[in-house]
Formats: C-alpha cells, structure tokens, sequence
C-alpha cells in the first residue's frame, strides 16, 4: 500500500507535508523508483529500520499517521500512532481500524484500492489540520480500550491467519 500513498501525495503538491516512511523490505527500490518518479525526494524520505525509541519518538513529533496495508489483522503502529496523539488515516484492510477510529475526531478510515476514497480522506485531513489543528490530547483520549480489549482483539488476530 506504500506504493499507492506515494502516488496519492502527486495531488498535494501544493501543501506543506513531508513523509518519514520506517521499515524496510524488498519493495525499497520500487518504492525509491517512485518517490523519484513523481519527483518528492525532497517530501519523502526512506527512515528503513528504525529502534521502538525513534518510532515512538516520530508519533510525537508528527501530525498525521497514515496505514496504506492492504492486509493487515491487527496493526499496532495504529494504536501506538493514536495513543501518542497523532490523527490517523487507517486502511480498511486493517482489521484494527473499525474499532480504532472515530470518524473525524481522530482519523479516517479509507480504502488504499479506491483511489477516489484515498484522495478524498488525505484531502479531509489536510483541510481538518489547517482548519483547526489537531488536539493530541484529544485524540489520545480517544482510545478507551482496556488491556483485556486488546488481548481479545490480538487473539481475533491471530485467529483470523489460521
């Protein structure tokens, strides 16, 4: 889903943004390839493997989190993203995003295949930042989950790839 975020930023050209993409995988040049292509080597940046520490450091430090998977049982990123206050912007394909997102107080669910719907939430987002910020204590706020409801969730993931 990296792929299709990437195509997606070629709308927003005109807007302020940079995005920190962490991990690493086998589609870094693809994605390198991409980033080239649509001419955002300045906006976009490869972080790969990062320590637990950067990662929760980055939650800080950003506005917005965007999960383009296009399968995923259960993301943690995505808690961790909306616990540190960051506004979220979930893949319908992860199975954590349902019980996550309060559509428009802390992020939007949207589907990475339905270029349409991509667009449309990215657009929401940047309207909803510029319009009025984002409250990162609000929007951490906004997870009421228990540790027994993320073991639950956690089982029904793993029950979900047998």
């Amino acid at each position: 889903g990296i792929e299709k975020l990437i195509s997606m930023l070629k709308y927003f050209v005109e807007i302020n943004w940079e995005l920190n993409i962490y991990g690493d995988g086998p589609l870094k040049k693809e994605i390198d390839d991409l980033i080239a292509f649509y001419g955002l080597e300045k906006r976009v940046f490869l972080k790969g493997y990062v320590s637990r520490e950067t990662i929760f450091d980055s939650y800080l430090n950003s506005d917005l989190f965007v999960l383009p998977s296009l399968d995923d049982p259960f993301s943690i990123s995505s808690s961790e993203a909306i616990a540190s206050g960051v506004f979220s912007l979930l893949s319908s394909y992860d199975n954590a995003s349902i019980d996550l997102i309060i559509e428009g107080v802390n992020g939007y669910i949207f589907d990475p295949l339905n270029e349409d719907d991509f667009k449309h939430k990215i657009q929401l987002a940047f309207e909803k930042y510029f319009k009025e910020g984002f409250n990162k204590k609000k929007i951490s706020e906004t997870l009421t989950f228990t540790e027994k409801d993320y073991a639950k969730l956690f089982i029904n993931a793993i029950n979900g790839l047998k």
